[in-house]
């Protein structure tokens, strides 16, 4: 007797081709990843050490501005800026947050490109999300807040 063969939702899918997964990898690092360091690289970090969003048509930070207390996210930008000039030390400092993810934006437009290249399987970020750890995520809000404090005591002149 024959054996029944069952079929999966995943097995209808057609394979991408080699060079659509090569388009699909070159797509998600020029206009995904790439642009974000570029960006950075064009801008002049801000001296205060906020403020550098704002040579892109951006306000300032409303959270700063209604309580005098930088935000979660206040000064990524300038953090970013110095991270893509080589000033890592100024980035660690400015927002140790921001050279975390410059870090990591770096290494995710590196590996794109080389699969690219390479012809491995088309960048699915649902794929790169789920094989993260939750202790990385978990590691990433705890980065998160002690930049923010810093920022707060830097911001305040507390340190």
């Amino acid at each position: 007797m024959p054996e029944s063969v069952s079929t999966s939702a995943a097995d209808t899918v057609a394979p991408r081709s080699k060079i659509g997964d090569r388009l699909a990898n070159l797509g998600w690092g020029t206009l995904g990843a790439a642009p974000l360091m570029a960006a950075a690289f064009l801008l002049t970090p801000s001296a205060k050490g906020v403020g550098t969003h704002q040579q892109l048509g951006l306000p300032p930070c409303t959270f700063l501005y209604l309580t005098g207390f930088p935000c979660a996210f206040c000064g990524m930008t300038t953090s970013w800026t110095h991270a893509a000039h080589g000033h890592v030390l100024s980035s660690i400092t400015t927002q140790p947050m921001g050279f975390a993810l410059f870090a990591v934006d770096v290494a995710l437009v590196l590996w794109i490109f080389g699969s690219a290249i390479a012809g491995r399987p088309g960048f699915r970020p649902e794929a790169l999300l789920s094989w993260i750890p939750r202790s990385v995520w978990w590691s990433a809000l705890a980065l998160t807040l002690g930049s923010w404090a810093m920022k707060i005591a830097v911001v305040r002149g507390w340190i």
